[in-house]
């Protein structure tokens, strides 16, 4: 008789199957899903498992029924949409959510699409998992490793579902039954804050060396973080620096060389071809294998950015012969617009791999060459899978769903005898006995995530992230928690909840500082009173922008370029869509959003501004304002302030300095106001925000304008100014120490002022713009940019010729 010992994860069983063969042991560890697949190929039973086929049963299912869905038609075409809906139907299928609390219309959509879903993976021949489940359950009691086991091990398995549960209470009848814990004994833990990542990363980096040079071995040794995708650019780069043996994480297919060009591909089936398209398309090492010269290349650098059609391109580049084949390879897509099987669109990407084979594919080392061979592997099976469905889609509907194929793929990890560090998620260390366990990124806003709602069963989904803890510390004898004091935007971090009161500080490496005086040509200063009268005259007689202050506040120099010379600045040719010209429709998005009270979905407003605009609203953007709504939605409840005056105009405010008065102008993009008429001032961004310390030292100046500005309009009390990120909601900048709680915020952030400085808040903002003012009215414009970052995209580099 055997013992059959249930683990949390297949790596657990599969390290654990190993040590049973090698000590003639009895041991039969299984994880769950292993278990099942075991059952139902003793079972004999023929089924497909296949995550993606689910999700393009869901596609299929939701094109079938969207002109009959009452509450979710106009979702139909956003993948975002998909994903929340499979992640909804495997919960209801084991039975942990029920629709019932719905309203009789959503109720009536989410059971149409699920009767519609089951339907098309029984064409498919697929089982999900809770299907897997039902059979698996059905055939124990007649199974041979019933027969064969007398007792059952149980370790934690993480939060079961219902069907899990069953299918574990069904294992234990009759048998004797153990509870097993990993290790009697909490691991040893130590924590360090380091300045910034890299030093987070490098101290981590120099504690494993020092583990090595004492003899722990490799594979004994973890580096996780509940923030992987974050460190791995600082990871990969130090770990090959220091010569660490590590297995690197594989990539998923949308983010290899043959994934990019292939999505490239389907893009440009499309009547639109873009400039970043063409260039991505043949970039050396990430497109198609086709060698471009160095005159073609150029070419398509200064290409003007209004060419957006097939026709327009042969007519630019259609003399050269490296464009010439790829021209050719183009022309195997084309076809009249219109409604196809998806076979048809997978048919033609096919003919294509067939002209490209593997062996014409570069790679520089056997690293490389062993990711493309999976790569291409992984296409061809993408591609098989998808050729199956005979849903009729056009083009721009075929590559969501090659999008979403290429965006599930992950390489599968390659053999190897050599024993190396494990770098990777939290969930796959749990009770594998490491020696030393470095958990990296341990911040609040990173681990213990939340419960948060779903949005579309209006249920709380629950986190189990200190029942991980729990078991990462019986996981290992010695475990390091760490966090970086800033991120890599110079954004303040917070430590988590489970993070030590005492810790060692990294000392920070010597970097090079900031400019620690103006350069200047000459003093400076423009000396001719003739040229300063005729700045001041210039300058009083108009109102000054906002943003044009903002200029001089980064960098005197370019405000002197741009606003008193009035030099044109030279034309950047861009790939697409400006960046300005993004954030502008994201602005307006987002204004219509709130000012129809979410009435109508952001999805539906991004598309209809996006297509009134005649650009192309791409997953990224999509997928980066729908979260920013959520998180928002989720604040604006909480908090109780509402968006009430949106992208609000504002002109005359008066700044008064002994050279002269100016007046100021601008844009609010976002006034929110409780039911006392207190208030809090945002202003959006999609890069980086602005630091607490550039707001208070005066090197950004637009909070403190509209700080101003808003003062004169409302008459309620000032709570909050900051800047939003739409790209990761968060907020950074001055607080009301009485408010910050209401608003959300701990007293660990930064910018929380006490009460007696936040009433001198306005005063000082005032003194900062006068000095600003007397020196442009002064004639000072030095080349003193606040930081390398300015300089990196002003137009008047060859002026200043700054190094």
């Amino acid at each position: 008789m055997s013992t059959l010992c249930l683990v949390p994860h297949p790596q657990l069983a599969h390290k654990w199957r190993q040590s049973a063969v090698y000590a003639h042991s009895d041991l039969l560890p299984f994880a769950i899903k292993e278990l099942v697949a075991q059952l139902l190929k003793e079972q004999g039973l023929p089924y497909r498992d296949s995550v993606f086929l689910e999700k393009i049963a869901l596609w299929e299912a939701v094109g079938e029924a969207r002109d009959g869905l009452v509450c979710y038609g106009q979702m139909a075409d956003f993948p975002g949409f998909i994903e929340d809906l499979h992640n909804l139907f495997f919960r209801f299928g084991s039975g942990q959510v029920s629709f019932e609390h719905l309203s009789d219309p959503e109720q009536g959509d989410l059971h149409l699409l699920y009767d519609l879903y089951l339907q098309k993976l029984s064409a498919y021949h697929v089982l999900n998992q809770a299907q897997q489940l039902e059979q698996a359950i059905a055939f124990w009691p007649n199974s041979q490793l019933k027969q064969k086991v007398n007792r059952v091990e149980l370790y934690y398995l993480g939060e079961l579902t219902r069907l899990e549960r069953r299918l574990v209470n069904l294992i234990c009848e009759g048998k004797q039954v153990e509870h097993c814990t990993f290790s009697p004994n909490d691991a040893d833990v130590t924590a360090v804050v380091a300045a910034s990542p890299r030093e987070e990363i490098v101290q981590v980096i120099k504690a494993i060396i020092g583990l090595l040079n004492q003899g722990v071995e490799p594979q004994t040794i973890a580096v996780v973080s509940p923030d992987l995708d974050s460190y791995l650019p600082l990871i990969m780069p130090l770990f090959s620096q220091y010569q660490l043996p590590w297995q690197p994480p594989m990539p998923k297919l949308a983010d290899t060389p043959v994934g990019k060009a292939m999505g490239t591909l389907v893009r440009l089936m499309q009547s639109v071809w873009t400039k970043h398209d063409l260039e991505q398309l043949a970039a050396p090492g990430w497109g198609l294998p086709f060698g471009l010269s160095q005159e073609e290349h150029r070419l398509l650098r200064i290409a003007p950015p209004t060419l957006r059609s097939r026709e327009q391109w042969h007519n630019y580049l259609g003399e050269c012969p490296g464009w010439q084949q790829i021209f050719a390879v183009l022309q195997t897509l084309h076809f009249k617009p219109g409604f196809y099987p998806v076979r048809f669109y997978t048919e033609r990407l096919q003919r294509v791999l067939a002209e490209l084979p593997l062996i014409k594919w570069p790679a520089v080392d056997h690293g490389q060459w062993a990711v493309l061979a999976k790569s291409y592997d992984g296409l061809q099976k993408l591609l098989a899978d998808l050729a199956v469905s005979q849903h009729l889609v056009n083009a721009a509907q075929f590559e969501q769903i090659f999008n979403t194929a290429l965006d599930s793929y992950v390489l599968p990890q390659p053999r190897s005898f050599l024993q190396k560090i494990y770098v990777g998620s939290l969930s796959q260390v749990v009770g594998m006995g490491y020696h030393t366990l470095y958990m990296i990124g341990v911040t609040e806003s990173n681990f213990p995530k939340p419960a948060k709602r779903d949005w579309l069963s209006k249920q709380m989904l629950t986190s189990s992230d200190y029942d991980l803890y729990r078991l990462l510390l019986r996981s290992t004898s010695h475990l390091q928690l760490s966090y970086a004091e800033q991120d890599q935007a110079d954004r303040i971090n917070i430590a988590s909840q489970i993070f030590p009161a005492e810790f060692t500080r990294v000392v920070p490496f010597n970097r090079a500082g900031g400019y620690s005086k103006a350069i200047t040509i000459g003093d400076g200063v423009l000396g001719d009173p003739a040229i300063i009268t005729d700045i001041t005259a210039r300058l009083q007689g108009k109102q000054l922008s906002v943003s044009k202050l903002n200029l001089y506040a980064s960098c005197p120099f370019r405000f002197l370029c741009s606003e008193i010379y009035n030099l044109e600045a030279e034309d950047v040719l861009v790939d697409d869509i400006t960046p300005q010209a993004e954030g502008a429709l994201i602005h307006e998005a987002l204004r219509l959003y709130w000012q129809q009270k979410q009435v109508v979905p952001i999805e539906q407003i991004l598309v209809e501004l996006y297509d009134a605009a005649g650009e192309r609203l791409t997953r990224r953007v999509l997928s980066m304002v729908v979260s920013f709504i959520k998180k928002d939605q989720a604040l604006v409840e909480a908090s109780g302030y509402y968006p009430t005056y949106l992208e609000h105009w504002f002109e005359g405010v008066t700044i008064a300095s002994q050279s002269g008065t100016i007046r100021l102008r601008g844009i609010i993009d976002r006034i929110d106001v409780d039911q006392d008429g207190n208030y809090v001032i945002y202003d959006y961004k999609t890069g980086a925000n602005p630091s607490v310390r550039a707001i208070q030292k005066a090197e950004n100046l637009q909070l403190q304008v509209y700080l101003l500005a808003a003062s004169q309009i409302l008459p309620g009390t000032v709570h909050g100014i900051a800047f939003y990120n739409i790209k990761n909601s968060q907020r950074t900048g001055l607080w009301m120490e009485a408010a910050h709680q209401k608003l959300g915020l701990t007293r660990r952030n930064a910018g929380i002022m006490p009460q007696d400085e936040w009433d001198q808040l306005a005063d000082s903002f005032y003194q900062s713009l006068q000095y600003y003012l007397e020196q442009i009215l002064n004639g000072y414009f030095p080349i003193a940019p606040v930081d390398d970052i300015v300089c990196s995209h002003c137009p008047y580099r060859g002026i200043c010729r700054k190094e």
